[in-house]
C-alpha cells in the first residue's frame, strides 16, 4: 500500500521497510516487490546485484514474474550477473 499510495500516502521508504520484514520470512511476493524497489531505486539505492538476488529467491518458489525479469537481467548482463552453471 505505501509502494503504490493506496488508502496512505505514498512512502517508498515504509515500502521497502515492510517487503523487506515480508521477504526474510520467504514471501515470494514480497522478495519480488522488494527487487524492484532496488531494480529502480525506488525507496533504497539503485543496486541490480540486490534486485537479481532478490528476483532469484523468488524465482526459486515458482515465482513466474520473477523468473521473466531475472531472465532479461542475465539477457542484458545487469549488475554484472553470471549463470551458476
Amino acid at each position: 500500500m505505501y509502494g503504490h499510495g493506496y488508502g496512505v500516502q505514498q512512502d517508498y521508504k515504509q515500502a521497502v521497510s515492510w517487503y523487506l520484514k515480508a521477504a526474510e520470512q520467504g514471501l515470494d511476493t514480497a522478495q519480488f516487490n522488494l527487487g524492484l524497489m532496488y531494480l529502480y531505486g525506488d525507496g533504497v539505492m539503485k543496486d541490480d546485484l540486490q534486485a537479481a538476488a532478490l528476483f532469484r529467491k523468488a524465482a526459486e518458489q515458482g515465482q513466474l514474474d520473477d523468473q521473466s525479469v531475472l531472465a532479461e537481467m542475465f539477457n542484458d548482463g545487469a549488475g554484472g550477473l553470471e549463470d551458476d552453471r
